[in-house]
């Protein structure tokens, strides 16, 4: 087999084309990173601010029968048991 010899030339301009690739994909990989980086801290922020908002709304129930149908609440009273419209028997 022949083995065909390239000039200092193209073998720098490979090892060039080489690592600029490489250092594209690096920026491109780092980016992204840095992008879901933001994004979930933005959608946790976010999440733990409407779960402080409904838990400083819940907490304004005075009686289980209040409370909306995404809040299951258990009062227990006086020897009296009462739950939220919605809240599953244990049964």
């Amino acid at each position: 087999m022949t083995r065909m010899t390239r000039s200092p030339e193209e073998t720098e301009l490979r090892r060039a084309a080489l690592r600029l690739a490489v250092q594209f994909t690096a920026l491109t990989v780092v980016l992204l990173g840095l992008a879901g980086i933001l994004v979930y801290g933005l959608v946790s922020t976010q999440n733990r601010e409407a779960a402080d908002q409904t838990m400083a709304a819940e907490v304004q129930i005075d009686s289980p029968r209040e409370a909306p149908l995404d809040v299951f609440l258990a009062v227990y009273d006086d020897g009296r048991l009462a739950v939220s419209r919605n809240m599953h028997s244990t049964g």
